[in-house]
């Protein structure tokens, strides 16, 4: 597993773009990582541009049940609000592993890529996901990796996932 060999022993691991928290919660059964999971959580879908309905009523509470019914209240730490501010919240260079799965629009993942950038710590990962062949994603990627002279690299088969180093 990709996030086992990256995130050291007691490693910090973010990620923006949370809903139900399946990410967040294999992190923090598979590593003993301290998870921040970061989403805006709206319970009106309607501020929300371009997305479908809500599968559930309340996402951010059907978030937090899976939190508690695997007893990681004390490893995952929701951070409600706008990811391009939230992150604000991490030391520069402290980040082990970043995923980047939230707002899938090129500002929303161009936001994303900036804000997390400086927090990983050289050696650190950002992963992002939804990086398909012409999305809003992948245009990001893009221009990120041409405006800091990065390169990335695309997982066959991943879903979209792409996987930066810092």
């Amino acid at each position: 597993m990709l996030f086992r060999s990256n995130i050291p022993d007691g490693g910090r691991y973010i990620e923006t773009g949370s809903y139900l928290g399946c990410s967040a919660l294999l992190v923090a059964l598979h590593s003993n990582a301290t998870v921040w999971a970061h989403d805006i959580w709206v319970t009106d879908w309607s501020e929300l541009k371009g997305l479908p309905p809500p599968e559930v009523k309340d996402y951010f509470y059907e978030f937090y049940k899976s939190v508690k019914n695997n007893k990681l209240e004390n490893r995952i730490i929701p951070v409600r609000g706008r990811s391009e501010y939230t992150l604000g919240i991490h030391d520069d260079a402290s980040i082990d592993l970043a995923f980047v799965d939230g707002d899938h629009s090129f500002e929303g993942c161009m936001a994303d890529l900036n804000a997390v950038w400086p927090k990983v710590k050289k050696g650190g990962t950002i992963l992002v996901h939804d990086g398909y062949q012409g999305s809003e994603v992948q245009k990001a990627l893009k221009k990120f990796g041409t405006d800091n002279d990065l390169t990335f690299t695309m997982w066959p088969d991943s879903c979209g996932m792409f996987g930066i180093t810092r």
